[in-house]
């Protein structure tokens, strides 16, 4: 009795030892199970087959592995049973016609004498009684690890999606059927597939390049296809940590398992309504649709005359309100029409009037003055200008007869005095007969003089762009213009094009007027401009009607939410989204699903079995760090030495232990058993190899003669 009371504190000591430590515990792994029936899948039940590797590619692309090939007659399909590769997709994800899609956990625990966390499960069965197997009808399979056997769901798959920080000295071990693919940084490092008997496999992380201290995907996926056996054991010391859950529970979800975008129908035609980000936060008393995306419909129709706009009624983009031309007044001109490529034209006020000048000044239009008429009509000094607005500049004389004396004439000097010659009788008495139109006028180079009759002086308005003419019986004058229409208008009595006149108020035109010699009419034709190329080829240099020539960047389009489009030398191209780092103690990267997402840094101890790192954030005055600090109490594997009787040397197993035990108190006989039993692992601690109970009245093997 003395003996077993000092081997029962011995081995409670050792296991105090080995318990005692500041690390988790248990590592917590989050399941994504999808529940499969052999009826909707022949892949799953079929005849027995074997480990096969090469079916699954060796890059993980999005979410779920990929098949080498979809041919059913390619040899790795073959023997790794996967006659439907069209179906393979809905292995791993929801398919409401395919599968059932369950969530579920396993719970790993910590080996203090090893350092690693551990599961073992025999009769690995986590969805007996759900899924498709609601259904009595279903629940036909039976098997386990031990017989008689029972009924279990034998069919499904279930995949983890996490991360890990590379401390440098990890591995992962797993044992069990049927098919497992395990991906780390999305590259396939663990090939198990196939449907077979428990198969082991080990992946060392250390050959593999990853980099100490940053941070990769761990992607595991198994399957469980066939009756009687499923098995399940994991063994490993990476600390997975889930980056976010999303609002259906799972973990990195993209929040497909609970939501589809049906559910989020505003109702609205001109919304497209979209699942939320999976990384949304839903309030408690909220639910997961009311942070729903509704997002507007964009019309990218160009139309510089409409609103384009979406059509409630399907969802359409159509014409809505007239786009209001650019108010012009200043420059005194008037929309007359709009293009939907160049958008408004526009014609000046101000050639309406034959007394405008065709300019412009703060939105009034220039009028004709005296001056004005004077130049443009010959500057005669001896005549009076002015402006009519029906025919345009005038003139008339400045002198005007101030007597019915036919021998005193009006005479105008060159610096337009006015002055009367009188004029002898011969010279202005020679009997003519005049009519309204016609003045006094005798030829005295004949004798007797000879009269010639002139025209009335102010029948000559002295605008050569007139025609004048009077009635010769009631001596009505009249000033007509010169028939020139269009753009063009009557200079020095010939009618010339004025492409001031075609001015349409847009920048992108080159305005000009075209005259047809036929007719002295002008036609106004607008040309589209064509702007100077810039130099940086991303940069398009494009007209706008009221700015002209102007510089616009090339956007290049986004792809998905973590590839940012970008211009290079013309082209458009992708780069990697850049996250804004909030924080030296928080990780921050791109997530497909969700975009930035932010969760906690893992820093990696100096020595990563018998430390933990401890991050602090930047403070005003100290950058952020990473420390690391020494277990306490130490795990056991830690201590260079613990005394125990006699001696235990680290690393030793607890049945190492137990010899050194065995020879100090149960001496040869205790160390024979030992040795005998030495290929046996002690399962637990209260598994005593120096003591049988008596269930079954059996003696202590230490003193079984």
């Amino acid at each position: 009795m003395k003996f077993l009371i000092f081997l029962i504190l011995i081995i409670y000591f050792i296991n105090s030892i080995n318990c005692d430590n500041t690390k988790p515990s248990t590592l917590l792994l989050q399941l994504q199970i999808f529940d499969h029936l052999p009826s909707l899948n022949s892949d799953f039940e079929p005849s027995n087959g074997q480990v096969t590797k090469g079916i699954v590619k060796k890059k993980l692309v999005g979410t779920i592995p990929e098949l080498v090939s979809l041919d059913p007659g390619y040899l790795p399909n073959i023997n790794g049973k996967i006659s439907n590769p069209q179906l393979f997709k809905t292995w791993f994800n929801k398919n409401d016609s395919q599968n059932v899609f369950l969530q579920g956990n396993i719970q790993l625990s910590y080996d203090n004498n090893l350092g690693v966390y551990s599961y073992k499960n025999n009769n690995f069965f986590p969805i007996d009684d759900m899924g498709f197997d609601t259904d009595p009808n279903n629940k036909v399979y039976i098997g386990g690890s031990k017989k008689p056997f029972v009924y279990h769901n034998f069919h499904f798959c279930l995949k983890i999606t996490s991360k890990f920080t590379y401390q440098g000295v990890e591995s992962f071990s797993f044992e069990g059927d049927d098919d497992v693919w395990v991906f780390i940084d999305k590259t396939l490092v663990l090939d198990l597939g196939g449907l077979h008997p428990a198969q082991a496999g080990t992946v060392n992380l250390k050959q593999i390049g990853l980099v100490v201290g940053q941070t990769y995907d761990f992607d595991f996926f198994y399957c469980e296809r066939h009756t009687p056996y499923s098995d399940m054991k994991i063994q490993t010391d990476l600390e997975i940590v889930c980056s976010y859950t999303d609002y259906c529970g799972v973990c990195q979800g993209d929040g497909s398992t609970c939501c589809n975008d049906d559910m989020c129908d505003d109702g609205n035609a001109c919304t497209n309504d979209k699942c939320p980000l999976p990384n949304t936060v839903v309030p408690k008393g909220s639910k997961f649709t009311d942070f729903c995306q509704h997002i507007p419909t964009v019309c990218n129709i160009q139309d510089r005359c409409y609103n384009i706009g979406c059509a409630s009624n399907n969802g359409s983009c159509i014409r809505m309100s007239p786009i209001p031309c650019k108010d012009e007044s200043d420059q005194c001109l008037v929309p007359t029409s709009c293009n939907s490529k160049t958008g408004c034209f526009y014609k000046s006020t101000c050639l309406n009037n034959p007394c405008f000048t065709g300019a412009c000044d703060k939105g009034t239009c220039v009028e004709k003055d005296a001056k004005y008429c004077a130049n443009e009509l010959g500057n005669d000094p001896c005549r009076i200008y002015s402006c009519n607005t029906t025919q345009g500049c005038m003139s008339k004389p400045k002198c005007e007869k101030q007597t019915d004396d036919p021998c005193t004439l009006t005479t105008c000097d060159v610096d337009g005095t006015c002055g009367q010659l009188k004029l002898n009788a011969t010279a202005c008495n020679c009997g003519c007969k005049l009519n309204k139109c016609q003045i006094n006028n005798c030829d005295i180079s004949r004798s007797p003089s000879v009269c010639n009759a002139l025209p009335r002086p102010e029948i000559d308005d002295g605008n050569p762009c007139t025609i004048d003419e009077c009635d010769p019986v009631t001596g009505k004058i009249t000033h007509n213009k010169m028939p020139c229409d269009g753009c063009s208008t009557c200079k020095g009595g010939t009618c010339v094009a004025i492409d001031s006149s075609c001015n349409d108020g847009n920048l992108c035109t080159s305005d000009m007027c075209s005259m047809n010699g036929t007719t002295n009419n002008g036609s106004c034709i607008h040309i589209n401009i064509t702007c100077k190329p810039n130099a940086d080829l991303c940069i398009n240099t494009v007209c706008h009607p009221s700015l002209g020539c102007v510089d616009e960047p090339i956007v290049c389009p986004d792809e998905g939410l973590c590839q940012v489009g970008y211009c290079n030398q013309g082209k458009c191209l992708l780069k990697p989204r850049v996250c804004e780092n909030k924080a030296f103690c928080l990780n921050v990267e791109c997530n497909e699903n969700t975009g930035c997402i932010y969760y906690n840094k893992t820093c990696v101890p100096n020595s990563p079995k018998c430390q933990k790192g401890v991050c602090y954030n930047a403070t005003e005055t100290e950058p952020g760090k990473c420390v690391s600090v020494d277990y306490d109490p130490k795990p056991f594997i830690c201590k260079p030495a613990a005394i125990i009787s006699t001696s235990v040397i680290v690393g030793v197993s607890i049945a190492g232990a137990v010899v050194a035990i065995a020879l100090a108190v149960g001496g040869k006989k205790g160390y024979d058993y030992w040795k005998s039993t030495q290929g046996q692992p002690i399962t637990s601690a209260i598994s005593n190899p120096l003591y049988t109970s008596s269930q079954n009245s059996a003696l202590n093997p230490l003193y079984n003669e």
